[in-house]
C-alpha cells in the first residue's frame, strides 16, 4: 500500500483525548477541477482560542491516483492514500497553546481521477474531524467542502 506523507517531523503531535464538547473553530476544504482528470484539494484550519490540535479526514468517491501532497504550513502533517480513499490534514500542534483563530492553509493535495464522469463538487466528502485542547479535551469542530469555479 502506498501512503504519501508530507512532513519533516511527526514528533510533537499528541491529541488530548478526554471527551467533552463545545463550539469550536474548524476546517474549510476547497476543491478545484483542473482539466479533464485532475483535482486539487486544499484544507485550511482556523482555531477558536482553545483548540491546540486538530485533524480532518476526507474521503474521495471513485478511483484516483495521488500526484502530489504539499505541506503549506511548517509543522503540518499531510497524508494521502488512494488505497484507503483518504486524504488527511493536521495543522502544526499548538503544544499546549491555542492554534491561531485566523484561517491558515495547511495542506494541498493533487490527485488524478481515474473514474470517468466525475463531478468536482461530488467527489470530496468529510469522513471525520477531531479537535482537542489539553484543558477541555475533545472539542466539537466541523469541516465544510466548497468547490472553486
Amino acid at each position: 500500500m502506498k501512503i504519501f506523507v508530507s512532513q519533516k517531523y511527526l514528533a510533537g503531535l499528541a491529541l488530548a483525548l478526554v471527551a467533552t464538547s463545545a463550539s469550536a473553530g474548524g476546517w474549510e476544504v476547497w476543491t478545484e477541477k483542473k482539466g479533464a482528470d485532475r483535482l486539487t484539494v486544499v484544507a485550511s484550519f482556523n482555531g477558536d482560542g482553545r483548540i491546540e490540535d486538530a485533524q480532518v479526514d476526507l474521503s474521495l468517491a471513485g478511483s484516483f491516483e495521488v500526484l502530489d501532497v504539499q505541506t503549506l504550513k511548517k509543522g503540518a502533517v499531510c497524508v494521502a492514500s488512494a488505497e484507503a480513499s483518504m486524504l488527511r490534514a493536521l495543522p502544526p500542534s499548538g503544544a499546549g497553546k491555542a492554534l491561531s483563530k485566523s484561517a491558515s492553509d495547511t495542506c494541498m493535495f493533487t490527485v488524478r481521477m481515474v473514474t470517468k464522469g466525475w463531478v468536482a463538487s461530488e467527489v470530496v466528502s468529510v469522513k471525520k474531524t477531531e479537535c482537542a485542547s489539553s484543558y477541555d479535551g475533545l472539542i466539537d469542530c466541523a469541516a465544510a467542502v466548497s468547490e472553486l469555479k
